[in-house]
């Protein structure tokens, strides 16, 4: 009897540890992510002052923007990103993207030299050159985006293998 009682509260407490989620990493202003995890944009965010508004440089993200906008104010500057993906020359794997608005930089989301990840349900509007750039990919999945308004491209893809573009929206660009 006891015996059963110590196992059922030993598996009891084995299943709360290993059945709850870690906590996201919650982002309320520009950074960049070295770390893998789960970060969730808190808020909507403008980033006037750096190059890249979020820079993750680790394999095993996912940022989730929450619906949130981030506004890069000047979308003219060259070399400027809403979102990049990289850490040249390591090749990133496994880094999702989702449910963010991405406004005013030369490119809404850049992936160079990245692997298996993918871009969901994201909005890229009036980008400088790239609404979305995939440069040194493979097996990248862009899916139920809408990218309008770019100045230049709506999406590149250069050096890069099995890039998916499915379920998307891609209006107004020059």
């Amino acid at each position: 009897m006891i015996r059963n009682l110590l196992t059922a509260g030993f598996l009891i407490i084995l299943s709360l540890v290993i059945v709850q989620p870690l906590s996201a990493i919650p982002v309320s202003g520009p950074v960049v992510i070295t770390s893998a995890g789960t970060y969730q944009l808190q808020h909507d965010i403008t980033g006037d002052s750096v190059n890249t508004i979020i820079e993750i440089r680790s394999s095993g993200v996912l940022f989730d923007g929450m619906g949130h906008t981030i506004n890069g104010v000047n979308g003219t500057t060259q070399f400027t990103n809403n979102i990049f993906v990289g850490n040249f020359p390591r090749v990133l794997r496994n880094v999702n993207i989702r449910n963010v608005t991405l406004t005013n930089r030369s490119h809404g989301i850049f992936f160079n030299n990245v692997t298996d990840s993918r871009a969901t349900g994201c909005i890229v509007d009036r980008s400088g050159e790239d609404g979305i750039r995939v440069v040194g990919g493979n097996r990248i999945v862009l899916t139920k985006n809408t990218v309008k308004r770019s100045a230049l491209r709506a999406v590149t893809v250069s050096k890069s293998f099995n890039t998916t573009i499915s379920s998307s929206i891609i209006a107004n660009n020059r």
